[in-house]
């Protein structure tokens, strides 16, 4: 009988190792390779990139979706670029602050109005000119994480620019640009511009949101006052679209020669270092030169650069991608035949996105090693760490080396991955544990962990 307790406790020495390695193996797999999303890479450019390598569970499938580089002054600029609600990012190693600059999607234009009454005759009056999108908000601030180490990430789109009317319609509006977000922070899109109507009038600039919340608002048509029945006036010039740091410029009347209101200023970024305003408005549509009463006209400028551009004389323009910019407003009726329905459509809103700065972290952490259970003298327990960077760990204990933990490799992949010593102490009384992890990256340094005190106890039992 005693002979055959000590084959069982031979066993269970022998089985239990082999048993803790297969339920950790297992929850690592469970955790770190969710079935939804692939691993995926991105590789910095720029001088020494190598530490700005980026990684997640679902960044995409083209370089072109995210990309990163090293900057001169030795930050990480990470963007996120196209359209996807999605992301899962990996916070890099160590980091925990960022500067990030959110854009959401512009609005898009507003399309022209078409003639009223019969489109194949004189008579009526040639459709106004479709207002400029809104551009989208614009949000740059300083964001803390600890947690999450996978960090979710959107991408918003542009809203689409408005269609033409049929005979003696309104032109289409544009539709509202998408969000864009990092975690909890997120930047609305712009609102899209008012088509133009059928009896002359421009349509309103489309809205949105400054960085604090606060709406801006496009400009407006002019007053009904100043469109009678001749249309000589300027009330066909359609407003420009709210810019995402001012409202557009109201329309002044100067006649027949009133050109399309100008979109809103975009925001130029001063923490992260990218280049551009963004978040521009939209310029208003106008009506076309050759349509009664014949005058010389043209179409708003955006709000920004890479805004979209109002048109007198054709479609819309569309906003630059990745700038949030509103689109350009179409035209009321064409030169071709005015009073046929020949309005220009409105131009696409440019989509948003999410730039993110960080200075890298040149150590990755170890924590403090962890022990299962008691500890007792001549019996073999596990001593665990968990890292953030895969490696070889030399395991201590009283400041001396582990004879049989002098190198113990990493396994699973990050943000979960852990290192393992089976330790059989050789003394009792209050012990002091550490460890030291010398990452297979060699851009990084070692690191050591944090002491666990520990109590290894006399043994209880007898062999």
């Amino acid at each position: 009988m005693w002979r055959s307790k000590s084959n069982v406790r031979r066993l269970y020495r022998r089985v239990t190792p082999a048993l803790a390695f297969l339920l950790s193996s297992s929850f690592l797999t469970v955790v770190s390779s969710p079935a939804a999303h692939a691993i995926t890479a991105v590789t910095a450019t720029g001088t020494n990139a190598a530490i700005c390598n980026q990684s997640g569970s679902d960044l995409g499938s083209s370089t072109s979706d995210v990309t990163a580089v090293r900057l001169s002054g030795g930050d990480c600029l990470v963007q996120f670029l196209t359209v996807k609600s999605g992301y899962q990012w990996n916070r890099p190693i160590g980091v925990s602050a960022f500067k990030v600059l959110i854009v959401g999607g512009g609005g898009g234009g507003g399309a022209g109005g078409s003639h009223s009454g019969d489109c194949s005759a004189t008579g009526g009056r040639e459709g106004g000119g479709g207002g400029g999108g809104g551009g989208g908000q614009a949000i740059e601030t300083s964001v803390s994480v600890a947690s999450p180490t996978l960090i979710s990430i959107a991408v918003g789109g542009g809203g689409s620019g408005g269609s033409q009317g049929s005979c003696g319609a309104a032109g289409g509006s544009g539709t509202t640009g998408s969000s864009s977000s990092f975690i909890g922070v997120s930047a609305s899109g712009g609102n899209g511009g008012g088509g133009g109507t059928s009896d002359g009038a421009g349509g309103t600039g489309g809205s949105t949101l400054n960085s604090s919340g606060t709406t801006l608002n496009g400009s407006t048509r002019l007053g009904s006052s100043d469109c009678p029945s001749t249309t000589t006036t300027g009330c066909f010039a359609a407003g420009g679209g709210a810019g995402a740091t001012a409202s557009a410029t109201a329309l002044t009347d100067a006649g027949t020669s009133t050109n399309g209101g100008n979109g809103g200023s975009g925001y130029t970024p001063s923490q992260v270092s990218v280049s551009g305003a963004f978040g521009g408005g939209g310029g208003g549509g106008n009506r076309h030169t050759a349509s009664p009463p014949l005058a010389t006209r043209s179409g708003g400028t955006a709000g920004s650069s890479n805004g979209g551009a109002g048109n007198c004389c054709g479609d819309g323009t569309a906003a630059n991608a990745n700038t949030g910019g509103g689109g350009g407003g179409g035209r009321g009726n064409g030169a071709a035949n005015p009073y046929s329905v020949n309005s220009g459509v409105g131009g696409a809103g440019g989509s948003g996105l999410v730039s993110v700065q960080y200075t890298p972290v040149f150590n990755a952490a170890i924590n403090k090693p962890s022990i299962s259970g008691a500890l007792n003298k001549g019996i073999t327990a596990s001593v665990t760490v968990n890292v953030e960077a895969a490696g070889v760990v030399r395991f201590y204990f009283l400041g001396k080396r582990i004879p049989n933990c002098l190198s113990v490799a990493t396994s699973g992949t990050y943000p979960n991955i852990t290192a393992t010593c089976s330790w059989k102490p050789a003394v009792i009384g209050q012990i002091p544990i550490t460890a030291v992890l010398t990452p297979t990256n060699s851009t990084l340094g070692q690191t050591q962990s944090q002491a666990l005190t520990t109590i290894v106890y006399v043994r209880q039992n007898t062999r």
